[in-house]
């Protein structure tokens, strides 16, 4: 009996694989259900049977069920209108182009863009940059010192490709122009060498870096490297006297080895000067000069010198090491402020705040400008600091016209404000645009396009 059953169950599971009529097989299933309704010890016995002949009955009846009406939907009309799209951020910092002619040594007037200064080989970061000087600026590079006196003229006064110019530093009287071939300068406002002080003055040999850091009119400190090792040098230099004066009181000749602090820990370490720049003390202590240090290529890894210039006592500065470059380092009032590629900072006494993170610009350097009553970090985003309560804001930039963030270069003229250039694509003056707050919005472009033919905008 058993075994019929099954053999039942397995003909009628092959017939509705087949697809056979569903009429005919429900009704041989209810038949073979109620035979195993008769014999219960069968059914308890195969269980899977039972729920299998259950899954045959559902099925089958569900066939036999007239299909449901079909009812027509009709598509979707598209919009008459295109969404409105979203807004973005404001550009708050704005480029302008500046026509700005070279009057040359020979007295020809050329645009400035068609200018091709000799570039000199073996000078860490060439390329021309700023120095305010009263009512006047002054612009250098390795070779070439121009001066802007008129609005829209900058005139040649040093063409010299083998002077190798490294820094330039004012100090309220005279331009302070270091060089990596045996001389510090001195130019008055007017652009004539006022003193040059030479190694027959006491000035140690310089082939590496020179920086110079102005202390008052007529006196400065400096540092330079020297050789593959850089050796580095501090003297003081004063020009005060019928004859120049300079004072070597530190040597770094010792080379670091792998056995020395990953950080440095020694100031006699040859190493290369990075920048220089006064650390904010109280009234009543002393002046304190900080000397960054490093080499050449990548971050300085060394803590900075920190210098006494009424003693000349050299030591280690509490602060660093920092990865900072001359641009973007300066004191202001009581605070030191600076910047790496990912933040800017400003510290007094012992505290160190953080004004605000960037995300860089791939390894532009950063500049920080002081205009305006305000003091302005580039990057991305630019930060705009007041001094006041050194609170910050960020500037949502617009995309930089001189062929790329990499190459361009900003400082802060007495004729045009906050400017920005490079050597390739001429100069931009910088505007800052007061949005109620950083993250307002304006139209988008396409928007802008569409108001100029519609009354009213898309989406509405």
């Amino acid at each position: 009996m058993d075994n019929r059953l099954t053999g039942l169950l397995g003909q009628l599971c092959i017939e509705r694989a087949q697809r056979r009529s569903p009429e005919d097989l429900l009704r041989r299933v209810k038949a073979l259900a109620a035979e195993y309704g008769k014999e219960k010890e069968i059914a308890e016995a195969n269980p899977d049977h039972i729920s299998r002949l259950d899954i045959l009955q559902r099925e089958l009846t569900a066939m036999m069920k007239p299909p449901a009406p079909v009812t027509y939907v009709p598509p979707a009309r598209p919009p008459t209108k295109a969404p409105k799209p979203a807004p973005r951020p404001v550009e708050q910092v704005c480029y302008e182009p500046l026509a700005l002619s070279v009057r040359t040594l020979g007295g020809e007037l050329v645009p400035i863009r068609q200018m091709r200064w000799k570039e000199v080989r073996g000078v860490w970061n060439p390329g021309l940059r700023l120095v305010n000087c009263g009512d006047s600026d002054f612009y250098w590079r390795e070779g070439t010192v121009l001066l802007h006196r008129q609005k829209d003229v900058l005139e040649e006064i040093i063409i010299e490709p083998n002077a190798r110019f490294t820094d330039a530093r004012w100090d309220g009287e005279c331009l302070w122009l270091a060089t990596c071939s045996g001389s510090i300068r001195l130019l008055d406002k007017s652009g004539k060498e006022a003193v040059r002080v030479k190694r027959e003055h006491g000035l140690p040999e310089c082939d590496r870096h020179m920086l110079v850091y102005p202390l008052a009119q007529g006196k400065a400190i400096a540092a330079g490297s020297l050789g593959l090792n850089d050796r580095m040098w501090i003297a003081t230099v004063d020009t005060t006297g019928k004859t120049p004066k300079v004072n070597v009181f530190h040597r770094a000749t010792r080379v670091k080895i792998d056995s020395d602090a990953k950080h440095g820990q020694q100031p006699d370490l040859a190493v290369r000067p990075i920048w220089i720049c006064e650390y904010p003390q109280p009234k009543a202590e002393p002046r304190v000069i900080m000397v960054g240090r490093g080499s050449l290529y990548g971050q300085p890894s060394l803590l900075p010198l920190a210098i006494n210039p009424r003693t000349l006592e050299v030591g280690l500065s509490p602060i660093g090491p920092m990865g900072v470059e001359c641009t973007s380092i300066c004191r202001y009032g009581d605070r030191l402020l600076f910047a790496s590629r990912r933040s800017a900072v400003a510290i007094g006494g012992p505290v160190a705040e953080c004004l605000g993170e960037s995300k860089g610009w791939n390894g532009q350097s950063t500049y920080i400008l002081n205009w305006d009553g305000y003091l302005y970090v580039t990057g991305h985003p630019w930060f705009r600091v007041n001094p006041k309560d050194w609170r910050s804001e960020p500037l949502i930039p617009q995309r930089v016209p001189v062929g790329g963030a990499l190459q361009a270069r900003w400082g802060v003229s007495v004729h045009h404000g906050i400017v920005c250039w490079s050597d390739q694509t001429g100069f931009y003056r910088v505007i800052i645009k007061n949005a109620p707050v950083a993250t307002s919005t304006q139209p988008s472009l396409d928007e802008r396009i569409w108001q100029l033919f519609n009354t009213t905008p898309p989406g509405e």
